[in-house]
């Protein structure tokens, strides 16, 4: 809809399937696929591996650059630019 109101080609949607990673503590993970939340079989460790990476990785901190949004947005890039530090604010400043 929004590359429509934009004038710009749809991009081809395909859902992944529904897939739930929840982390446990020290006690590891668990993965779980479709909606029935059926437990994966995988390999000891996979789940915490995977959620460490969805956290890490996957999920990034939101930007304040409006050039950077529609990039960050796109699912089609694999490939995303570093995350810009942005410094804190000195002592005693206030917002």
């Amino acid at each position: 809809m929004a590359a429509e109101l934009l004038g710009l080609p749809p991009a081809h949607f395909a859902p992944a399937p529904y897939t739930t990673c929840l982390d446990l503590g020290s006690a590891g993970a668990a993965s779980m696929t479709g909606r029935e939340r059926a437990l994966r079989q995988a390999p000891a460790g996979f789940a915490k591996a995977l959620k460490r990476e969805i956290n890490e990785t996957w999920i990034r901190p939101p930007t304040d650059d409006a050039d950077a949004f529609p990039r960050l947005a796109d699912f089609r890039v694999s490939q995303r630019g570093p995350v810009v530090e942005v410094p804190a604010p000195s002592a005693g400043r206030t917002a």
